[in-house]
């Protein structure tokens, strides 16, 4: 896909936006996501696993060249799969049999569920290192999920401490219950309070009216996500 889109716009003569999609890709998708889900099978030495990202930094040089021909070309003379220069290597082509809307789905599931656990790690100072016990219901989430968030996901282990969408986090040792209950409700507190700024700053009709449309819309997708998250936290 994102060979598709890059394609499309370069050929458009827009430069800027395929270089942020492309960068977006190699930066968040293949590094940030795959590369952590693949990583207990590259250190077992799974030869696929390996030739895939071989396979897709190939594919990312090719597609950067146009607009870094120096730097890619530099690292494409160290890839072990190099014939020639990149200069004249073919331009990537999209293939729609291999676009798969499930698998898209699936995987941006597990990104957000992992980012939303990880998030209230942090919020309520969860040691770095430790492994929570939680239960999940009503989905069956990528098994990458539990690793990357650092959770354990079981079948029982009592009342919960707390909610994260489909996740029930259980007692432990390394979570104080009382003070996890303070921190949430202070969070509580600052959302409701930015929820009452956002709400009257947009009652406002001079500010509407005056104000720059995007300045306006921003401030609308702010009081959305204050609210998602205290209804979250709720």
């Amino acid at each position: 896909r994102t060979v598709a889109s890059v394609t499309e716009k370069l050929e458009c003569y827009d430069f800027a936006h395929p270089v942020q999609e492309a960068y977006s890709f190699f930066w968040r998708d293949l590094c940030d996501w795959y590369l952590e889900i693949v990583k207990p099978r590259l250190y077992d030495g799974e030869a696929e696993v390996s030739a895939t990202l071989l396979y897709a930094l190939e594919r990312v040089l090719a597609l950067l060249h146009p607009v870094m021909p120096c730097v890619t070309e530099e690292i494409w003379s160290f890839h072990p799969a190099r014939r020639g220069h990149l200069a004249v290597h073919a331009f990537p082509v999209a293939d729609v049999s291999l676009f798969d809307d499930a698998a898209e789905a699936d995987v941006e599931g597990g990104i957000g569920l992992t980012q939303r656990l990880r998030a209230w790690r942090d919020l309520v100072d969860v040691p770095a290192a430790a492994v929570l016990a939680a239960r999940i219901e009503g989905v069956d989430p990528p098994d990458f999920v539990p690793r990357l968030a650092r959770f354990e996901f079981t079948a029982d282990g009592g009342d919960p401490v707390a909610s994260i969408g489909p996740v029930r986090v259980l007692p432990s040792g390394d979570l104080d219950a009382e003070a996890v209950a303070a921190r949430l409700e202070k969070r509580r507190e600052e959302l409701r309070a930015e929820v009452e700024r956002a709400e009257r700053k947009l009652g406002n009709e001079g500010f509407v009216a005056k104000a720059p449309a995007e300045v306006v819309e921003e401030e609308r997708g702010k009081l959305e996500r204050y609210k998602a998250e205290l209804e979250e936290l709720s």
